[in-house]
């Protein structure tokens, strides 16, 4: 017999800030810090931010705006809360499409530049960002990749 896996609680923060200067006294880590104390899994949101308008194609369309912020936050709140579909599942299970049959830990390794925009026509310059995100999952049949526990800043 098995246990039921735990329900998936993630919160999806809006926030508001204008883009000027550092914020002093930001609520975010303590929020988040609360929140996965209870099991909730956070991500947030700028309410201000306005996705950048896409430049026109060769032909003169104008391809529609994406908000791409939107899109990642998403995402990452979904795979944060164990919600993903069975594409992981079927690329490590060399092609079976069973669940895992034992723990397992995946790592993996981002690596991006970061272009910061220009703001009162100054640009900060740009910087190499690397994050090593981890996933240790146990066996629950009915679930494919159930967290048993996520790395962040370098702890289980």
């Amino acid at each position: 017999m098995h246990a039921e896996p735990e329900t998936a609680v993630a919160a999806w923060v809006e926030t508001r800030w204008k883009g000027e200067g550092v914020i002093s006294h930001d609520a975010k880590p303590l929020l988040r810090a609360g929140l996965g104390a209870l099991g909730v899994v956070a991500q947030f949101l700028d309410a201000n931010y306005t996705p950048a308008k896409p430049r026109p194609r060769p032909d003169r369309s104008v391809p529609p705006v994406v908000d791409y912020a939107a899109t990642t936050g998403l995402r990452d709140l979904l795979r944060q809360a164990g919600v993903i579909d069975n594409r992981l599942a079927l690329a490590t299970a060399g092609g079976r499409t069973s669940v895992l049959t034992r723990e397992a830990t995946l790592v993996g390794i981002h690596i991006r530049q970061h272009t910061p925009r220009r703001n009162n026509g100054r640009k900060a310059p740009s910087q190499l960002v690397i994050r090593r995100p981890s996933r240790r999952s146990r066996v629950v049949p009915a679930f494919p990749w159930a967290a048993a526990a996520v790395c962040g800043k370098g702890q289980w």
